[in-house]
């Protein structure tokens, strides 16, 4: 029975963010109807004015890019993703006190830092909340419900017109949206507690993970996505970690002990390539080729491991694609055991080479 309660709140949560997401996305279909009333009428721009107050709102998507990702380390999301959508819509009400362009111009800046924050921190909250096994299923859903809801937007927007008119419009749309937002609150604040111990049970992986150069510009989505899947694991000395030849299925980062990395490659014998200590990774090779493992590692002495299934490590770089430092390092090392595959890892063949 209590599972099922808990299977119910978290379907509700989902339902909740995916709303907030949808509710953003039909707003800016709205927009793509007001915007040319709000030029021709209010700001008396005519038609150029338009593309100057869509530039606006892609001018306040990139200045809030800067720091969304910063919003989205934070644990408690709901009360940002809130103050988002209200950012987003009270100063489209606003519009109707404004008749100079370039106040008007800032206003859908400030709109457009607002819709951004509540996209990629719904997203965010979305992946700290769905089951791994239901993450593809649930965004496939979610996409295609931001996609109706920006037409429906662009359809009923210019219905609003011309049933209340432009002003009565921007009320319904600075006003209307924003409070709903508000009224769903309280199931983001249950988020909000989940969310704190979930992120300070993650915290030191994420830690670990984020030292690392391969996850260098990796999204705080990718980051919690990978922190969830790795597993502690432990290896004593002389144990076979990876197997030159077996098939790549997980990603590994060495916490403690030492490792040799070995490999015979495309030469007649085995030779050893390096030691690898504490804050080092590997496996990843493999898994970005796709190919069988190209080296074997041994531990040399009692070893502590992070575990990535490889599925979730490449879903996580599809998240946050991977750095030039990490493609170009693994090339090298290819370049050393197995020649005729480094092409491959940036998207070559074999047969290029």
């Amino acid at each position: 029975m209590g599972a099922g309660f808990k299977a119910i709140a978290e379907s509700s949560l989902v339902l909740v963010l995916v709303s907030f997401s949808v509710l953003a996305s039909f707003v800016y279909g709205t927009d793509t109807v007001l915007f040319v009333y709000i030029s021709k009428l209010q700001l008396g721009t005519g038609a150029t004015g338009f593309g100057y107050l869509m530039a606006a709102l892609g001018v306040g998507g990139i200045l809030a890019a800067l720091v969304v990702n910063q919003l989205a380390s934070r644990p408690r999301l709901g009360i940002i993703i809130t103050l988002g959508m209200v950012v987003y819509c009270v100063p489209t009400a606003l519009m109707l006190l404004v008749h100079a362009p370039a106040l008007g111009f800032f206003l859908e800046v400030v709109r457009g830092g607002g819709t951004l924050v509540v996209d990629v921190l719904a997203v965010t909250a979305m992946q700290r909340s769905v089951a791994p096994t239901m993450v593809a299923r649930v965004f496939g859903v979610f996409f295609a419900l931001v996609l109706a809801a920006i037409s429906l937007g662009s359809a009923l927007g210019a219905t609003a017109i011309s049933t209340v008119g432009l002003h009565g419009s921007l009320l319904l749309a600075g006003l209307v949206i924003p409070g709903l937002a508000c009224c769903a609150y309280p199931w983001l604040h249950r988020m909000d507690r989940t969310a704190v111990r979930r992120v300070a049970e993650l915290a030191p992986r994420i830690k670990v993970l984020e030292q690392l150069g391969i996850f260098a510009a990796g999204s705080r989505a990718a980051l919690e996505r990978l922190a969830t899947a790795c597993t502690e694991t432990s290896a004593p000395a002389g144990e076979v970690i990876i197997q030159e030849g077996d098939t790549a299925d997980a990603f590994f980062v060495l916490l403690t002990g030492e490792v040799a990395v070995s490999a015979k490659g495309e030469a007649e014998h085995a030779r050893r390539l390096r030691v690898m200590g504490p804050g080092t990774y590997f496996g990843e090779i493999g898994l970005l080729a796709r190919v069988p493992r190209t080296a074997t590692v041994q531990a040399l002495e009692a070893c502590t491991l992070y575990r990535i299934p490889g599925q979730d490590f490449i879903d996580a770089l599809t998240i946050s694609s991977p750095s030039g430092g990490l493609l170009e390092g693994a090339k090298t090392r290819l370049a050393i055991s197995h020649p005729s595959y480094a092409p491959t890892l940036l998207g070559e063949t074999p047969a290029d080479s």
